[in-house]
């Protein structure tokens, strides 16, 4: 990893001699190392192949992470509204997507089955859980704590 690190510095010409002496135009390289051994690893093997070189720390954050929210007006922010109304008790899938005027539930199943996703999420938190149907012709449900 070192040396595709070094060659990618040298690419920008900055090992371009300009004197008799050996000397190289200035240049500055700004590069993200992990802040773990293989970072220092790959620091200190550009400090030995590159000899005079002056390593500066710089303010550098990496943007956080994106809230995902469910959209407004989507299927998955009508069925946090219509769970948050609802009392507690179960109800299925079939009788929400008639509620809610769903075409299919295939994709809402793909949701509730994904912990990490935001309307599953949000749908945790409101003490809803989902209940897969196992075999052909079972029903899903959706439970509400009470």
């Amino acid at each position: 990893m070192s040396v595709s690190v070094i060659q990618a510095i040298n690419r920008i010409c900055c090992r371009h001699v300009i004197d008799a002496e050996g000397h190289c135009p200035p240049a500055d390289i700004f590069i993200v190392l992990p802040p773990d051994a293989l970072g220092e690893a790959v620091l200190d093997n550009i400090k030995a192949d590159m000899p005079g070189i002056d390593v500066k720390p710089w303010d550098f954050a990496l943007d956080p992470a994106k809230e995902k929210k469910p959209r407004a007006g989507s299927s998955h922010s009508r069925l946090i509204e219509y769970m948050s109304r609802l009392g507690p008790g179960t109800v299925s899938l079939s009788t929400i997507q008639h509620d809610l005027q769903l075409h299919s539930v295939k994709k809402l199943r793909e949701t509730l089955n994904d912990g990490t996703h935001p309307t599953t999420q949000v749908l945790t938190g409101l003490g809803v859980k989902y209940i897969p149907g196992v075999g052909r012709g079972s029903k899903s449900y959706l439970a509400k704590a009470a």
